[in-house]
C-alpha cells in the first residue's frame, strides 16, 4: 500500500543560503529566471514526494535532505581552510557516509573542495538517483557516488595503513567501502548513529575508524556530523518500531576513546543544540511526552 505523504508543502522553509546553493546547484534551472525560486519549491516538493512514497521515513518527510548539515559544524572551516591552496589531486580524500541524495557533497563542493577528492556512499541507491534527479545534474555531476553498506567493512584494528598508492582505486572507481581502508582524511555522518542500537552504533565507529588515513604529519583525521541525542543516555521511543539509541555528550565521548584507543591522540567535542516547535514535532522528533528532542553536533579528531 502506498504511503500517505503528509500535507507539508506549506511548512517547507528554505533559508537564504539553501535557496542560493540550490538556485547554482539545480543544473537545469537558469537562476536568473522570474521563476526560479518557484521551481526550486517545486522541485523539492516533486522529490520530497517520490522519495516519501519508497522510504517514508521522518527525515524525509520533513524534507531534512535539503539541510546543509555539514556546513552546521565547526570541522566544515576546518576541513575548508585544509584544502586551501592544495592542487586538486593532493587534496584529502572526503567521504560522506549515508550521503542520501548528496546535499552535503554539492554545498562542500560549491563552497570549494575539489571535487576529485571527495566520494560519496549510501545504501539506499534511490537516494543517489533521486539525487540525480533533484540536482539534474546525472550527465554533468562529477561527485562520485556509490551504493554501499557500513557492515561491508571488514573490521580490522586501528589504525590501518592504505594500500599502495600504485595498487588503489581512483575515486571515481570505488566500488566498496573496503577499498577506502587507511585513505580517508575527513568522514562525515550526518543524521546516522540514532538509527541504529547503543551495540551497533560502536561497531559503526569501529568500522569507520578503519577507514581514517593517519599518515603522521598530515595533520589530524576527522569524523564529524550531528544526530539526536539526550542529557541521560537511553533507548529511543521510536514511532517505526525500531529499536535505537540516544547517546548524551558524555557516552558519546567515552565511545571513541573506548574505539579509538590509546595509540593516538583523541579529541572529541560534542554540543547540544535545542529543538523545539512545529518542526521537530513533524519530524517526530520527541523521545518523551512534554520534553523537545534534542541534537547534537559532534566531531572526533584523531591524530
Amino acid at each position: 500500500m502506498d504511503s500517505v505523504i503528509p500535507a507539508l508543502d506549506g511548512y517547507l522553509e528554505l533559508s537564504e543560503d539553501q535557496m542560493k546553493f540550490f538556485l547554482h546547484a539545480i543544473r537545469d534551472l537558469n537562476p536568473e529566471a522570474l521563476n526560479a525560486e518557484a521551481e526550486v519549491r517545486r522541485r523539492v516538493v516533486d522529490i520530497r514526494n517520490k522519495s516519501y512514497q519508497i522510504y517514508p521515513y521522518p527525515c524525509i518527510r520533513a524534507f531534512l535532505f535539503l539541510t546543509l548539515s555539514v556546513a552546521e559544524n565547526d570541522a566544515f572551516f576546518h576541513v575548508l581552510k585544509a584544502t586551501q591552496g592544495a592542487a586538486q589531486a593532493s587534496a584529502p580524500l572526503f567521504l560522506d557516509i549515508g550521503c542520501c541524495m548528496g546535499t552535503d557533497l554539492r554545498y562542500l563542493v560549491q563552497s570549494g573542495y575539489p571535487s576529485t577528492s571527495v566520494i560519496g556512499c549510501d545504501i539506499r541507491g534511490d537516494f543517489i538517483d533521486l539525487g540525480y534527479e533533484l540536482y539534474g545534474d546525472r550527465d554533468t555531476n562529477q561527485i562520485p557516488f556509490f551504493v554501499g553498506d557500513i557492515f561491508d567493512i571488514t573490521l580490522l584494528p586501528f589504525p590501518q595503513a592504505a594500500a599502495p598508492e600504485a595498487t588503489r582505486v581512483l575515486p571515481k572507481d570505488v566500488q566498496s567501502l573496503n577499498e577506502l581502508r587507511g585513505r580517508v582524511k575527513y568522514i562525515f555522518a550526518g543524521l546516522l548513529f540514532h538509527l541504529f542500537d547503543e551495540g551497533t552504533q560502536e561497531a559503526i565507529a569501529r568500522r569507520l575508524a578503519t577507514l581514517l588515513d593517519m599518515t603522521p604529519g598530515n595533520g589530524p583525521a576527522v569524523i564529524f556530523g550531528k544526530h539526536m541525542c539526550k542529557a541521560v543516555e537511553s533507548v529511543i521511543d521510536d514511532d517505526m518500531g525500531r529499536t535505537r539509541y540516544a547517546h548524551s555528550p558524555e557516552s558519546w565521548v567515552k565511545l571513541w576513546e573506548r574505539v579509538l584507543g590509546d595509540k593516538v591522540h583523541v579529541h572529541v567535542d560534542a554540543e547540544f543544540r535545542p529543538q523545539s516547535g512545529e518542526k521537530i514535532q513533524l519530524c517526530d522528533w520527541k523521545w518523551n511526552p512534554g520534553r523537545s528532542t534534542e541534537l547534537m553536533w559532534w566531531s572526533v579528531w584523531v591524530d
